[in-house]
């Protein structure tokens, strides 16, 4: 394990993106309250479309990656996300932000991350292998925590030396690098070739029977997708209250 270089390039890749995200979490809607003047309604309309993903294309997502190569999943995903947020400093720049194109982004940056991860969470145990998943797991664990800590803090330094919308682009390198990163990635892939007969309707059924079925797998499901609209609904209003009008 502590020789597996492909794991470190993973881990490094993703330690890196996942402070960026961090960052972005508090530069985006700050970006839409202090350059665009965004009311109430309209930040609680960028938060929706931002959750919107995971539930529309959550499950097709997962046969999606079933079906496919992961790697190149993963370094598409990447690339997106980097094209996506670099056009928001660019249009602040250029004084063509605009509400609508937050929503956009908002939403295709959520769809990359929902298949970007539903490809990550594969893609460990091939690089790893069973045994060491464990480690492996709590290794990424601990970069989430990291990144959870600090990058709300280097998010409020970087939107108060550079602007909201200029600190997004920092996200938008992050992904830049963990490409990079993927890249070297050497790792081999078995693809699961569906049989004729299986349609992306019966993987859903199936997998959904299988959670459902499943007592811990259920309540970490119900606990997910109640924790994601709570926290999209306090991530909302919060910010109301501590940005201070100029």
């Amino acid at each position: 394990m502590a020789k597996n270089t492909p794991f470190r390039l993973l881990w490094a890749g993703q330690s890196v993106s996942v402070l960026g995200t961090a960052v972005t979490t508090l530069a985006f809607p700050l970006a839409a309250i202090q350059e665009l003047d965004a009311t109430p309604l309209q930040l609680g309309v960028l938060a929706a479309v931002a959750v919107l993903p995971p539930v529309l294309i959550g499950l097709p997502a997962g046969a999606l990656v079933d079906r496919r190569a992961k790697r190149p999943l993963m370094l598409l995903c990447h690339a997106g996300r980097a094209g996506l947020l670099t056009t928001i400093p660019v249009a602040a720049v250029l004084d063509v932000l605009s509400m609508w194109q937050l929503y956009l982004i908002a939403f295709l940056n959520a769809v990359f991350t929902v298949v970007f991860d539903a490809a990550y969470q594969s893609y460990v145990p091939v690089v790893v292998g069973r045994d060491h998943l464990m480690v492996a797991n709590g290794r990424i664990s601990a970069s989430d925590g990291f990144a959870q800590l600090s990058g709300p803090s280097l998010g409020g330094f970087l939107v108060g030396l550079l602007s909201a919308s200029r600190a997004i682009a920092v996200d938008s390198l992050s992904y830049l690098l963990a490409l990079v990163l993927l890249l070297f990635d050497r790792t081999k892939e078995t693809t699961h070739h569906q049989s004729s007969g299986t349609t992306f309707r019966r993987q859903i059924v199936e997998g959904l029977k299988f959670v459902f079925a499943h007592p811990v797998l259920r309540a970490i499901a119900c606990f997910n997708a109640t924790n994601a609209v709570l926290l999209s609904w306090s991530n909302t209003v919060w910010l109301l209250y501590v940005v201070v009008p100029a």
